[in-house]
């Protein structure tokens, strides 16, 4: 994930998330909580920048977890040829997170549109 700060300041102070941690982990009400703080605070053009950048953390995690697929794949096949038989492997729990971490990136724009009424 990448590093990309997103800013909202308002009338009494600022706050300021990671947008990959933070739309990819923290909890809904959390999240709208700070779209609500954003969308009344924020121009048009910044709350635009912010869907971008979730779109950019989620292609991000796409491209990540299709190399770690196709590692996954490879080392299966290894396995299968070294020892002669198909060979149960337990799911990665890296590649688990990142799909939920996904997931909850998906579900982090939709919550956009439902609290900015796009």
């Amino acid at each position: 994930m990448s590093n990309e700060l997103f800013r909202v300041d308002y009338p009494t102070g600022h706050m300021e998330v990671f947008v990959g941690r933070f739309f990819g982990e923290s909890p809904v009400d959390k999240i709208k909580k700070f779209l609500r703080l954003a969308a009344a605070n924020c121009s048009s053009e910044q709350r635009e920048e912010l869907i971008e950048d979730i779109k950019r953390e989620d292609k991000s995690l796409e491209a990540s977890l299709a190399k770690l697929s196709d590692i996954e794949s490879r080392f299966i096949e290894a396995a299968i040829e070294a020892v002669g038989h198909p060979v149960f492997m337990a799911p990665s729990p890296v590649i688990n997170e990142l799909k939920r971490k996904r997931i909850k990136l998906v579900k982090s724009l939709e919550l956009v549109k439902e609290v900015w009424k796009e």
